[in-house]
């Protein structure tokens, strides 16, 4: 792909980051790295002429006949049934590039990535690395 300066990467994603669901932490935590690594991913290629992008299909049946919805734990866990309050705040910004979260809750990802190459001067970046052999 670097070669020919074409090329498309299709990572698989899930909707998990986006809605995630009791019991499914480890698959919403990596669900959100692929797509966190397509969006970094991105930025490196996109002056080789390489697009990237995540396919986030919703709910799906994992198993052979077995529907989300149907999923059970054969015991519940006493610690899950009853709700913490008061609970803590989803998130706590800190450090000087905080309003980058901010942002990023409220702009569009085509906006974030224009932001974050300006920042990062990655357009400088893709324009020298042109001359560049792969």
């Amino acid at each position: 792909m670097r070669q020919r300066r074409n090329g498309l990467i299709i990572n698989i994603g899930s909707l998990a980051p986006v809605v995630p669901t009791r019991f499914h932490a480890y698959l919403s935590a990596a669900k959100a790295a692929v797509n966190t690594y397509t969006d970094a991913l991105r930025l490196e290629v996109r002056p080789l002429g390489i697009a990237v992008t995540t396919v986030e299909p919703g709910a799906i049946a994992t198993h052979p006949g077995e529907r989300f919805t149907q999923l059970k734990v054969a015991a519940a866990i006493g610690d899950y049934t009853e709700q913490e309050t008061p609970a803590p705040a989803r998130y706590y910004l800190v450090g000087s590039e905080k309003w980058y979260a901010r942002l990023g809750r409220i702009l569009p990802p085509s906006a974030m990535e224009s932001l974050a190459a300006r920042h990062f001067q990655l357009a400088k970046a893709a324009t020298a690395d042109r001359g560049r052999s792969a």
